[in-house]
Protein backbone atom coordinates (compact mmCIF):
# COMPACT_ATOMS: atom_id res chain seq x y z
CA UNK A 1 0.00 0.00 0.00
CA UNK A 2 1.47 3.34 -1.03
CA UNK A 3 0.91 6.43 1.12
CA UNK A 4 1.01 9.86 -0.43
CA UNK A 5 1.57 13.43 0.74
CA UNK A 6 1.04 16.53 -1.36
CA UNK A 7 2.72 19.91 -1.11
CA UNK A 8 1.62 22.61 -3.52
CA UNK A 9 4.42 25.04 -4.26
CA UNK A 10 4.58 28.33 -6.06
CA UNK A 11 1.96 29.23 -8.60
CA UNK A 12 2.76 29.43 -12.27
CA UNK A 13 3.29 32.81 -13.97
CA UNK A 14 0.05 34.67 -14.64
CA UNK A 15 -1.67 33.91 -17.94
CA UNK A 16 -4.61 35.58 -19.61
CA UNK A 17 -6.97 32.81 -18.47
CA UNK A 18 -7.59 32.00 -14.83
CA UNK A 19 -5.81 28.64 -14.26
CA UNK A 20 -8.79 27.15 -12.47
CA UNK A 21 -11.04 27.80 -15.47
CA UNK A 22 -8.68 26.74 -18.24
CA UNK A 23 -10.23 23.29 -18.48
CA UNK A 24 -13.66 24.69 -19.44
CA UNK A 25 -14.52 24.34 -23.08
CA UNK A 26 -11.66 21.96 -23.80
CA UNK A 27 -12.87 18.56 -24.87
CA UNK A 28 -9.71 17.44 -26.65
CA UNK A 29 -7.50 14.94 -24.92
CA UNK A 30 -4.40 16.74 -23.68
CA UNK A 31 -1.07 15.87 -25.17
CA UNK A 32 1.29 14.21 -22.72
CA UNK A 33 3.56 16.87 -21.22
CA UNK A 34 7.27 16.15 -21.08
CA UNK A 35 9.02 16.69 -17.78
CA UNK A 36 11.09 19.83 -17.37
CA UNK A 37 14.78 19.66 -16.51
CA UNK A 38 14.02 21.77 -13.39
CA UNK A 39 11.84 18.98 -12.04
CA UNK A 40 13.40 16.44 -9.69
CA UNK A 41 12.99 13.14 -7.89
CA UNK A 42 14.62 12.05 -4.64
CA UNK A 43 14.40 9.18 -2.20
CA UNK A 44 14.11 10.84 1.21
CA UNK A 45 13.42 8.29 3.89
CA UNK A 46 12.56 4.70 4.70
CA UNK A 47 10.58 2.76 7.27
CA UNK A 48 10.33 -0.90 8.15
CA UNK A 49 6.80 -2.30 8.05
CA UNK A 50 6.38 -5.01 10.64
CA UNK A 51 9.12 -7.57 10.23
CA UNK A 52 8.43 -8.11 6.56
CA UNK A 53 9.60 -5.28 4.30
CA UNK A 54 10.97 -1.76 3.93
CA UNK A 55 9.10 1.14 2.37
CA UNK A 56 10.87 4.11 0.80
CA UNK A 57 9.64 7.71 0.71
CA UNK A 58 10.01 9.24 -2.74
CA UNK A 59 9.56 12.98 -3.31
CA UNK A 60 8.95 14.51 -6.72
CA UNK A 61 8.72 18.05 -8.05
CA UNK A 62 6.95 18.58 -11.36
CA UNK A 63 5.50 21.94 -12.47
CA UNK A 64 6.22 23.51 -9.06
CA UNK A 65 4.13 20.85 -7.32
CA UNK A 66 5.96 18.69 -4.80
CA UNK A 67 4.48 15.44 -3.57
CA UNK A 68 5.65 12.40 -1.63
CA UNK A 69 4.67 8.77 -1.60
CA UNK A 70 5.78 5.57 0.09
CA UNK A 71 6.61 2.57 -2.06
CA UNK A 72 8.34 -0.78 -1.86
CA UNK A 73 11.41 -2.11 -3.61
CA UNK A 74 9.15 -4.58 -5.47
CA UNK A 75 7.12 -1.74 -7.03
CA UNK A 76 10.28 0.00 -8.23
CA UNK A 77 11.53 -3.34 -9.56
CA UNK A 78 8.31 -3.66 -11.61
CA UNK A 79 8.86 -0.15 -12.98
CA UNK A 80 12.41 -1.12 -13.96
CA UNK A 81 11.26 -4.33 -15.69
CA UNK A 82 8.58 -2.48 -17.64
CA UNK A 83 11.01 0.26 -18.68
CA UNK A 84 13.52 -2.41 -19.72
CA UNK A 85 10.92 -3.87 -22.10
CA UNK A 86 10.14 -0.57 -23.84
CA UNK A 87 13.31 1.53 -23.69
CA UNK A 88 15.83 0.72 -26.40
CA UNK A 89 18.86 2.19 -24.64
CA UNK A 90 20.71 0.84 -21.61
CA UNK A 91 18.95 1.60 -18.32
CA UNK A 92 20.84 2.48 -15.15
CA UNK A 93 21.70 -0.48 -12.93
CA UNK A 94 18.85 -1.45 -10.63
CA UNK A 95 19.84 -2.57 -7.10
CA UNK A 96 19.89 -6.36 -6.87
CA UNK A 97 17.27 -8.34 -5.00
CA UNK A 98 18.34 -9.92 -1.73
CA UNK A 99 16.47 -12.86 -0.21
CA UNK A 100 17.84 -12.69 3.33
CA UNK A 101 18.93 -9.80 5.53
CA UNK A 102 16.66 -7.24 3.85
CA UNK A 103 15.94 -5.56 7.18
CA UNK A 104 19.58 -5.12 8.18
CA UNK A 105 20.15 -1.37 8.82
CA UNK A 106 23.40 -1.29 6.81
CA UNK A 107 21.73 -3.06 3.89
CA UNK A 108 18.72 -0.71 4.00
CA UNK A 109 21.00 2.33 4.01
CA UNK A 110 22.99 1.00 1.04
CA UNK A 111 19.85 0.06 -0.92
CA UNK A 112 18.27 3.45 -0.18
CA UNK A 113 21.34 5.18 -1.60
CA UNK A 114 21.38 2.89 -4.66
CA UNK A 115 17.67 3.43 -5.32
CA UNK A 116 18.12 7.20 -5.04
CA UNK A 117 20.97 7.12 -7.58
CA UNK A 118 18.86 4.88 -9.84
CA UNK A 119 15.77 7.14 -9.71
CA UNK A 120 17.82 10.27 -10.36
CA UNK A 121 19.53 8.60 -13.32
CA UNK A 122 16.12 7.68 -14.76
CA UNK A 123 14.94 11.25 -14.31
CA UNK A 124 18.02 12.66 -16.08
CA UNK A 125 17.66 10.40 -19.13
CA UNK A 126 15.30 12.17 -21.59
CA UNK A 127 14.34 8.91 -23.32
CA UNK A 128 13.28 7.36 -20.00
CA UNK A 129 11.90 10.53 -18.42
CA UNK A 130 9.66 11.26 -21.39
CA UNK A 131 8.53 7.66 -21.96
CA UNK A 132 4.88 6.77 -21.47
CA UNK A 133 5.84 4.19 -18.81
CA UNK A 134 7.72 6.73 -16.67
CA UNK A 135 5.12 9.45 -17.29
CA UNK A 136 2.43 7.02 -16.11
CA UNK A 137 4.46 6.27 -12.97
CA UNK A 138 4.74 10.02 -12.26
CA UNK A 139 1.09 10.76 -13.03
CA UNK A 140 -0.25 7.80 -11.04
CA UNK A 141 1.74 8.82 -7.97
CA UNK A 142 0.54 12.41 -8.35
CA UNK A 143 -3.13 11.46 -8.81
CA UNK A 144 -3.06 9.26 -5.73
CA UNK A 145 -1.32 12.02 -3.76
CA UNK A 146 -4.10 14.45 -4.69
CA UNK A 147 -6.78 11.93 -3.70
CA UNK A 148 -5.10 11.10 -0.39
CA UNK A 149 -3.89 14.59 0.56
CA UNK A 150 -5.42 15.93 3.74
CA UNK A 151 -5.66 19.65 4.45
CA UNK A 152 -2.91 19.57 7.09
CA UNK A 153 -0.35 18.47 4.50
CA UNK A 154 -1.00 21.45 2.24
CA UNK A 155 1.68 23.99 3.15
CA UNK A 156 0.83 26.68 0.61
CA UNK A 157 -1.71 27.14 -2.09
CA UNK A 158 -1.79 30.20 -4.32
CA UNK A 159 -4.53 30.76 -6.83
CA UNK A 160 -4.08 33.45 -9.47
CA UNK A 161 -7.50 34.74 -10.44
Amino acid sequence: MMQFHLHVGQSQPHTSEAPVLQFLGKSKKRKRRLLDTNDWISLHDHKIKGNSHTQYLIRLKVDNVVWSFWTRYSMLSELHQTLDEVIKSQLPTFPVKRLFGNLNPDFISTRKSQLNIYLQALFKDPQVRDSKVFQDFINNSKQKAFKKADLDSLHRFKLDV
